[in-house]
């Protein structure tokens, strides 16, 4: 892949994080980042606001796509691990209504179990719909 100016080099990061191999490239890439920049918080909001959030659209589309992907959903995982607590909310804030959603999905749920521990608006969306989704399918 030759990349020939930003936008090129934005564009093939996006396409990366949805290949088998390529996700593992970013995310290996966002770790390097969140040691050896000197604003390693400032490098995953950019990250995110970029390549995970959907700012065309001003909604969480490419959020949820990000996170119901099988490649894209470990970069997810991984950005979760590296930004700082004011954007993890901020995240949990743009997942809280789909959680229901992303809850019954095979690589959604998954960004559930591991926004649960640090948000309690997760927590409670999960508890409100427990009965509906203890029935559903793949919620184990």
């Amino acid at each position: 892949m030759c990349i020939r100016d930003s936008h090129s080099a934005e564009q093939a990061m996006h396409t990366l994080m949805f290949d088998a191999s390529g996700n593992l490239l970013v995310q290996d890439l966002l770790l390097a980042h969140s040691k050896n920049v000197t604003d390693p918080h400032r490098y995953s909001l950019m990250f995110l606001q970029k390549h995970i959030i959907s700012t065309n659209s001003g909604d969480a589309s490419g959020l949820m796509n990000v996170a119901r992907n099988p490649y894209a959903s470990h970069v997810l995982f991984t950005l979760l691990d590296v930004l700082p607590a004011k954007a993890h909310m901020e995240l949990c804030k743009l997942v809280k209504p789909h959680v229901e959603l992303l809850t019954v999905h095979l690589n959604g749920r998954f960004v559930v179990e591991k926004l649960v521990a640090s948000s309690a608006d997760i927590r409670e969306v999960l508890v409100r719909c427990f009965a509906k989704l203890a029935k559903e399918k793949g919620t184990q």
